[in-house]
């Protein structure tokens, strides 16, 4: 088939593309049945087939158009589909009553002044047939003023009294026997935020308030959970031990929660301040696992491995390592996409093709919505992905702005090379930002010519931190270093937070402003390319 335009040489985008748009209508078209969306589908499917190849619908119009039109409409009903069967499960049936129920702590807890927050995974109890995830909320003993609706069954008569004098901390993979109300999520007062439907989109069933006399730690079995969500709390425990390793080597304060966000992912000790502190400066983006942590990680891996001919050994044993460390750190949607590219990166490298492109982060995004359409409505993919893709169009020609005789210089080629790839990036993800955070940073490009080159030193020096772990004298050494770094680093955020005009805050755009921007941006792109081939025509031809 004869290539017509850049958008032939990005199929999968175009895929990506009608299975976003059918996510959307499955999502906005309430009471259309998973069997409709199939029926249509396989229907349109079935017409691609039968349309014969070589032929004219029309004049000008070749049936290979209409047979890819009609592929395209099956991926629509299949984004579709998987929508509706994804809301179909998102409808759970609660206990209506107060209940006792058997659960795991799946996430960090999160200390407030009164309560501790932490996810809870549901394993069994009555009116409860498969597990659940659960937002909870404990209420802490000396805070404790309540008296339970009822009285629960005889054997939790001795759990209430046990736990009644108890003052433990929650850890994650704690398993305990709990006796509370299991409510659908609900909005807050006053708030213009759909708070639940936030919650149902990232897969909470419920909420729940646990006063401090209605649970008691108890040993449980995980048989009830997947493999993958029992490996995950695995992971989650020894990357607790990591974070505490830090701490008891000296390292306290937000010196250890920013490490511990940078290097495993753990951001439940971020305080309001230096979350504050990141944002005003442009810099959240190194809090957050991302493609600049992984790849990073990747060139580590990649120096201390082998080539030559072992070097497909090495990729797949580097990915591995890239895989357990995506799951250590809890699967974030950012870190995920970031080892899905790395994926596609390395497969296409091993069989010696174009291995870094549009195509490949389309073939991730079509993955990630194909196991959980809800990843779409997350802030998190939106703007990894909108990064990414813009950094792909636009950092070519963006680089080809200065002269090739400057850039011919190693420092200036390194220097405008980082500056190019910070403003595409904030090209693709400016709207995002203005719309989610009302705020946009205006010193985003010298903060990356420091927090860059510092969140690699973090990483190198992470990463020897865990292979010296039985050695406690070199981690000490290791934990100062770093502890080092990163106070430097907050220090240097809180200078440039003081300066003037540091960040526009107030943007509230709409949806439709948002979507109007991006049109703006793709047509400057289209003139501004066009105009660049007309120049570079017109000094060929001698005509400048």
């Amino acid at each position: 088939m004869r290539v017509n335009g850049k958008l032939q040489l990005v199929p999968y985008m175009r895929i990506v593309l009608c299975f976003i748009c059918g996510i959307v209508a499955g999502w906005y078209i309430d009471g259309v049945a998973t069997a409709v969306w199939l029926a249509v589908s396989a229907l349109s499917l079935a017409v691609a087939f039968a349309v014969p190849a070589g032929k004219r619908l029309r004049p000008g119009m070749p049936m290979e158009v209409a047979k890819g039109g009609m592929i395209l409409l099956t991926v629509f009903c299949l984004g579709g589909l998987r929508m509706a069967l994804e809301r179909d499960s998102m409808t759970v049936k609660l206990p209506p009553t107060t209940t006792a129920y058997q659960a795991v702590v799946v996430s960090p807890p999160i200390e407030k002044e009164k309560i501790v927050m932490c996810d809870l995974k549901v394993l069994r109890g009555p009116d409860i047939d498969k597990p659940l995830l659960v937002k909870a909320s404990f209420l802490k003993p000396e805070y404790n003023r309540t008296r339970l609706p009822e009285v629960p069954p005889f054997y939790y008569k001795n759990l209430i009294l046990k736990s009644q004098i108890s003052n433990l901390k929650l850890h994650v993979g704690d398993g305990m026997e709990v006796f509370s109300t299991l409510t659908e999520p609900t909005n807050f007062i006053e708030s213009d935020f759909d708070y639940a439907l936030f919650l149902k989109r990232r897969g909470f069933a419920a909420t729940t308030f646990i006063p401090a006399d209605s649970w008691l730690p108890q040993q449980v079995s995980l048989e009830p959970l997947s493999y993958i969500e029992r490996t995950r709390i695995g992971a989650l425990r020894l990357r607790q031990r990591i974070s505490d390793r830090y701490r008891n080597l000296g390292i306290g304060g937000q010196e250890l929660a920013v490490l511990s966000a940078m290097t495993v992912g753990d951001k439940s000790l971020l305080d309001a301040e230096t979350k504050e502190l990141y944002s005003a400066t442009g810099a959240s983006h190194v809090l957050a696992l991302s493609g600049l942590h992984l790849g990073i990680i990747y060139s580590i891996l990649t120096l201390l491995t082998i080539g030559g001919r072992w070097r497909r050994v090495s990729q797949v044993l580097i990915l591995l390592a890239i895989w357990t460390y995506v799951v250590m750190v809890g699967l974030s949607l950012s870190v995920v996409r970031s080892a899905l590219m790395l994926t596609v990166f390395s497969f296409a490298a091993m069989l010696g093709r174009n291995n870094f492109s549009v195509n490949s982060l389309s073939v991730s995004a079509l993955v990630m919505l194909g196991i959980n359409p809800n990843n779409l409505f997350d802030v998190g993919f939106q703007m990894s992905f909108m990064a990414v893709l813009s950094i792909l169009v636009l950092y070519k020609d963006i680089y080809g702005w200065l002269p090739e005789r400057w850039l011919s210089h190693k420092a200036v080629s390194w220097a405008w090379g980082m500056a190019a790839v910070s403003i595409a990036a904030q090209i693709g993800v400016a709207p995002l930002i203005a719309y989610y955070f009302h705020r946009l940073s205006m010193y985003f490009l010298p903060v990356n010519y420091i927090v860059v080159p510092a969140a690699t030193v973090i990483l190198y020096c992470a990463v020897l931190f865990l292979f010296c772990w039985p050695l406690l004298p070199v981690q000490a050494l290791l934990a100062k270093i770093l502890s080092f770094v990163v106070s430097l680093l907050n220090a240097f955020l809180e200078r440039v937070a003081a300066w003037p005009h540091a960040s526009i805050d107030d943007l509230y755009p709409t949806l439709l402003q948002v979507f109007c921007l991006y049109v703006f941006i793709a047509a400057m792109y289209v003139v501004l390319h066009y105009l660049a081939l007309a120049w570079r025509y017109s000094r060929v031809e001698g005509f400048v």
